[in-house]
């Protein structure tokens, strides 16, 4: 006797591969006083449904390593934006960059 199929089961995160002009693969400046040093590029915007919390992840770190992490949307800076190790523009939370 054939199983009968199980509803998919929606999750409770919503991923978007592209946020506030960012898409996945773009570098960008983590502010973080554990990552100062360290590349990271775009992964995902991701929402938690139930709670309302939403957060950033990206993947990299220090030089050979590949983590994924996950920040707020406040920590997340332009890939040009930090100059002699000090942050010299705004975030994507306060100058996004959306196209015209």
């Amino acid at each position: 006797m054939a199983r009968k199929k199980q509803p998919a089961v929606e999750s409770k995160f919503i991923r978007l591969s592209s946020w506030s002009g960012l898409n996945e693969g773009d570098p960008v400046v983590v502010d973080s006083d554990r990552d100062k040093r360290g590349k990271f590029t775009f992964v995902a915007y991701v929402e938690n449904k139930t709670t309302g919390d939403h957060w950033i992840e990206v993947r990299g770190g220090k030089p050979g390593e590949a983590k994924t992490r996950s920040f707020t949307l406040d920590q997340i800076y332009p890939a040009d934006a930090r100059k002699s190790g000090k942050l010299v523009k705004p975030s994507f939370v306060e100058a996004p960059r959306l196209p015209l």
